[in-house]
């Protein structure tokens, strides 16, 4: 096995938003009419080098997790590398961050619902 000439290390920052409104989707409110209740809110993933080498993404991994008001779950994972063009996958500890956007639509405000949006990114060395 070969090991990374240096460490693959990544962070990723998540924002989500309703993009009808700019409201962050933690300060929505519940709505009083029902009929208002399915809204769209739109993510965005940031992902920075933050190790002192440059990377090449082959994954980025992202886990929704929706928690019912009776505690019961139910989860979402999907790899959004897709999203990332081919030649944007290499990232630098000084280049601008690597922005990904998807939007969930009707997302129900009424039922009662906990979501949790996590991510994993894997990355290489170049040509590793």
């Amino acid at each position: 096995m070969v090991e990374p000439e240096a460490p693959c290390e990544t962070e990723t920052e998540i924002t989500c938003v309703n993009p009808e409104t700019g409201i962050a989707c933690d300060e929505i409110p519940v709505p009083e009419d029902p009929e208002d209740c399915e809204v769209p809110m739109k993510y965005t993933y940031t992902i920075e080098a933050t190790g002192p080498a440059c990377m090449t993404i082959n994954s980025f991994i992202r886990t929704y997790t929706i928690t019912g008001p009776d505690g019961q779950t139910t989860t979402q994972e999907d790899d959004l590398i897709g999203l990332i063009p081919v030649e944007d996958r290499e990232i630098c500890p000084d280049d601008e961050p690597i922005m990904v956007m998807e939007t969930f639509e009707d997302v129900d405000l009424c039922a009662g619902n906990t979501y949790t949006t996590n991510t994993l990114v894997e990355a290489n060395p170049p040509n590793g």
